[in-house]
């Protein structure tokens, strides 16, 4: 019963599908230091995630953590583009950490009223780009 779940970490997964952690409603933190790839909404619901770790994240769907109310911590690695909604009601998101060589793009609805104190960390070499690429967020962007 994946309600029980309240850490997830697992080495080998490359991939996480649509839906697959959906209503995981103990869930805590997660890490899958492999994971290239989440599919839509595969953490939606998920209550009580607070931080998750995914290091050489490439893709993501839409929607992927909304309604995660606690979630404060993200960090993301090589992602290519955050998607819509992919940060809808996360209303205690305070840190978003991409450590990917490229500058990730952004849909204008991927994080909807931002909490007051999100920063957003990215290599400080491409500080100026993100801050034109996410100019509504500028302010909020430093470097690592």
């Amino acid at each position: 019963n994946i309600t029980n779940l309240k850490y997830i970490s697992l080495n080998g997964a490359v991939a996480i599908g649509s839906h697959t952690f959906k209503r995981a409603t103990n869930l805590e933190r997660v890490s899958f230091p492999n994971v290239t790839g989440v599919g839509h909404m595969a953490f939606a619901y998920c209550y009580s995630l607070r931080s998750i770790v995914l290091p050489k994240l490439e893709q993501m769907g839409q929607n992927v953590f909304s309604s995660c109310s606690l979630l404060s911590y993200v960090s993301l690695g090589n992602l290519s583009r955050l998607n819509t909604g992919v940060f809808i009601d996360c209303t205690n998101l305070t840190n978003i950490t991409l450590t990917g060589s490229s500058v990730c793009s952004i849909n204008s609805n991927a994080i909807p009223n931002p909490n007051e104190n999100l920063s957003i960390n990215v290599p400080s070499s491409l500080l100026d780009d993100y801050k034109i690429a996410w100019s509504s967020l500028s302010e909020r962007i430093f470097p690592l």
